[in-house]
């Protein structure tokens, strides 16, 4: 799945997540990177990509909706709207 800046993009339920990984101790996705309770609000959201960097072998997205979070692109489940 190729993603772009300015693409929307839908990330996956922390229902699914939490199938896939589990939860750890604290109550999070048992993942790296990790994806706190924070993160929830933004888990089966679109959200808008800003910036796409390579950081730790992981391919990383911050997101208008919320520049301070970074997702990993194993967190998107779609891409609803690519801009060309």
């Amino acid at each position: 799945m190729e993603i772009k800046a300015g693409d929307k993009v839908r990330i996956k339920s922390w229902e699914a997540m939490e199938a896939e990984f589990g939860l750890d101790e604290d109550g999070d996705i048992n993942c790296l990177p990790y994806i706190t309770g924070k993160m929830r609000w933004a888990c089966g959201a679109t959200l808008t990509v800003q910036e796409i960097t390579s950081e730790a072998r992981h391919l990383e997205f911050f997101m208008e909706e919320d520049p301070g979070t970074f997702f990993a692109a194993w967190m998107v489940e779609e891409v609803i709207q690519s801009e060309i």
